[in-house]
């Protein structure tokens, strides 16, 4: 037996004992369902990340635009023209590489 258990008996601590345990539980019971709150955001996030992905893809899908005739030519056209803008500019400087984006270019 401990010295403080023969000192100070316990039936003499229940009076201050009782309101302490009557405030933490009080203070469990509005615990309690903040804890299964917190769990469920948890895997609502969890849920939220891993189905993400499979959501946009199937959005992206859905909501695609087709792709005109157009569009590919505009492209062609802008990147042949930056071929040739880069061939000009290393003309001096490496005319080898200045070469191969000519020909690039040429090829479309």
């Amino acid at each position: 037996m401990s010295l403080s258990l023969s000192i100070l008996p316990v039936h003499a601590l229940l009076p201050v004992l009782s309101p302490v345990h009557l405030a933490l539980a009080k203070i469990s019971s509005v615990a309690r369902p903040l804890q299964g709150a917190g769990l469920v955001a948890a895997l609502m996030w969890l849920a939220k990340s891993v189905s993400h992905g499979p959501l946009r893809s199937a959005s992206a899908l859905i909501s695609s635009k087709p792709i005109t005739a157009a569009q590919p030519v505009k492209r062609t056209a802008a990147n042949i023209a930056m071929l040739n803008r880069m061939a000009s500019e290393l003309d001096t400087q490496q005319p080898q590489m200045a070469a191969e984006l000519r020909l690039l270019a040429a090829q479309g």
